[in-house]
């Protein structure tokens, strides 16, 4: 598509570009980054921003919190002529920029480029650390971010979780393809600086497209945390290939899911890192925003209106379906703001001069939600205006369902963490309360078709709905456990991979393992609770004993049949303490002893 303006930042111009950049000279890092600023806040809608062949040095900002190169309206396009020909270095390596982000939200870091507007793009240049960064450094930062935030006046105060308004809404239809991030001309394989975050997708957001990233040197490759609650996504992440390095980017992960539906990974690779990992906290257990935010729609016949997530329109005495909708009504809500616009700025209203809340303490299917009452000067009847407010996160509601992983190959995850993992699913502690939205992590989601070296896979709390088929590891163990009765692991189905062992705990319901070579053990230890478990016609090799071992007075409804069970030095299969089930039609002619015991 040809863009109505296209800019040459080398290309002096009359209109966007009164002082074009300096290639190729690291001292005119700070120049560059101030010539940026000034470009790109003339640049209009559509219009394509262009850096010919050449390394580009920028420090930092030009402008508090804003990036190297940030976007300033809709459908712009950021290019150059091809990754590795064209480089932007980054020389910043403060963790802010400068600028002091809001210490009371979730952290906004800062970046190189930052798209912040609807339909841009990237493609066809690199993002690198500076050259002259000492060897294993990490810059604080990301490399490229899709940010749904808002600024006022110069300084973040918050992650839009919302849908936002006008321009601002939604950020979606981004595309960023055939960028590298990080460049290295020594030997070895492994990268020698990287960033914190190479893409970080942040806020509300959907349909953006990421591909054809041959490098990608930092130690959280992807990060999707477009919010908890925005009810839109649809990510696609292909060919993209990682590689971590040994007690450098220990800890980091090619893919943290912390919130967007329908996370699509196909044809990847990563290796000397954690694969995976789906939890709404992040895996490092730092990304909880401590003032979500609603969309709440005025009534038009009542001066009081209920606390909602997403604008809907809620009855005084609201049905099931009214109460549910849209992630249901939020529930021991503290509301701390109340504005025209998302986070910040326009018209605000005062808790004690314009409206009070009521609290619903009686118990039923409405306990615990917040009424707004206004006392005088409410927003417009049937306006859309948005509240901030603090929530406990056992409460709150996630937007980790559907999506997939196929194809990929990730190696040597315990070689860069000695519990590396290919995959990991849990809800560290969060919504399991919510007694509107009860989706478990990873509902909807898949695996399939993947080879691993190394790393194990865990499932944990309250995720389930999950199919794991036919994949193949070299060392790889399965780990099960929920919590307790309200976090438990359920509708697990496992069928058709290669792995070692399979670990299975309490608080675990309807796991179906099918058709898979386990060379190793299934072990199932349940003091407490863990039912309709099945292992039907599986192959399970090793020179140990009791390949198959069943025990506790929590199981019930298990199944244990057609399975082929060789090369036990004792017995087959092992039972204890087993409430009710069915083992039958194994063959466990191969063990040495008795078959079951």
């Amino acid at each position: 598509m040809d863009h109505p303006v296209r800019i040459d930042v080398l290309a002096q111009d009359s209109v966007y570009v009164k002082e074009p950049l300096v290639p190729n000279d690291p001292a005119q890092a700070k120049s560059n980054t101030a010539r940026m600023q000034a470009i790109m806040e003339k640049v209009p809608s559509g219009a394509a921003v262009y850096f010919p062949v050449g390394h580009y040095y920028f420090d930092g900002a030009g402008l508090p919190n804003r990036s190297s190169i940030e976007t300033s309206k809709p459908g712009q396009t950021i290019y150059g002529d091809g990754a590795e020909l064209t480089v932007i270095f980054q020389t910043n390596l403060e963790k802010n920029f400068g600028f002091q982000t809001d210490a009371a939200r979730k952290h906004v870091p800062a970046s190189t480029i930052r798209i912040r507007h609807k339909g841009c793009t990237v493609r066809n240049l690199t993002i690198a650390v500076d050259p002259n960064a000492p060897n294993n450094a990490i810059a604080p930062s990301a490399a490229i971010q899709l940010a749904h935030i808002a600024y006022f006046p110069d300084h973040n105060i918050g992650i839009i979780e919302t849908t936002g308004i006008g321009e601002d809404f939604l950020l979606d239809n981004i595309v960023v393809k055939d960028v590298n991030i990080g460049v290295h001309y020594g030997g070895g394989i492994q990268g020698t600086r990287f960033f914190e975050i190479g893409i970080d997708i942040i806020g509300s957001g959907g349909m953006v497209k990421v591909s054809h990233i041959d490098r990608l040197d930092a130690k959280y490759g992807i990060r999707l945390d477009n919010g908890n609650h925005c009810g839109q996504g649809n990510y696609y992440f292909d060919h993209i290939y990682m590689i971590g390095k040994h007690g450098v980017t220990n800890g980091g992960v090619f893919f943290d899911w912390i919130g967007g539906q329908l996370a699509v990974i196909r044809d990847c690779e990563a290796t000397f890192t954690n694969a995976f990992h789906a939890g709404p906290l992040g895996a490092d257990g730092d990304r909880l925003e401590p003032f979500p935010e609603g969309e709440v729609r005025r009534s038009k016949d009542r001066m009081w209106d209920w606390l909602t997530w997403h604008g809907h329109g809620v009855a005084a005495a609201p049905n099931a379906a009214q109460i549910t909708e849209w992630y249901g009504l939020p529930r021991r809500a503290e509301i701390v703001r109340i504005g025209s616009l998302p986070r910040t700025g326009d018209k605000e209203w005062k808790k004690g001069e314009h409206f009070t809340t009521e609290r619903i303490e009686e118990s039923g299917p409405l306990q615990h939600a917040t009424k707004i009452i206004w006392i005088k000067d409410p927003p417009g009847s049937g306006s859309v205006y948005f509240v901030t407010f603090s929530q406990t996160k056992e409460y709150r509601v996630h937007d980790i369902e559907w999506g997939s992983v196929t194809g990929c190959f990730f190696g040597e995850a315990r070689q860069a963490d000695e519990n590396g993992y290919v995959f990991k699913f849990e809800d560290q502690g969060f919504g399991h309360l919510n007694p509107d939205f009860g989706f478990p992590v990873g509902y909807g989601f898949s695996i399939s078709g993947n080879t691993y070296i190394n790393g194990d896979g865990f499932l944990m709390g309250n995720s389930g709905y999950i199919r794991i088929t036919e994949n193949t590891a070299g060392v790889s163990n399965l780990f099960i456990q929920g919590t307790d009765d309200r976090r438990c692991v359920r509708e697990i189905s496992f069928d058709g991979n290669q792995l070692n062992n399979i670990n299975v705990s309490d608080f675990v319901s309807h796991l179906r393992m099918t058709r898979n070579r386990i060379e190793g053990r299934v072990l199932l230890n349940a003091a407490t609770s863990a039912s309709h478990i099945s292992l039907e016609g599986n192959t399970i090799t090793w020179g140990g004993d009791r390949l198959v071992s069943i025990s506790g007075k929590g199981v019930e409804h298990v199944i244990v049949t057609g399975n082929t069970i060789a090369h036990a030095a004792g017995s087959g299969i092992f039972l204890e303490d087993v409430n009710s089930g069915m083992v039958k039609d194994n063959d466990v002619s191969g063990c040495g002893s008795a078959g079951m015991e």
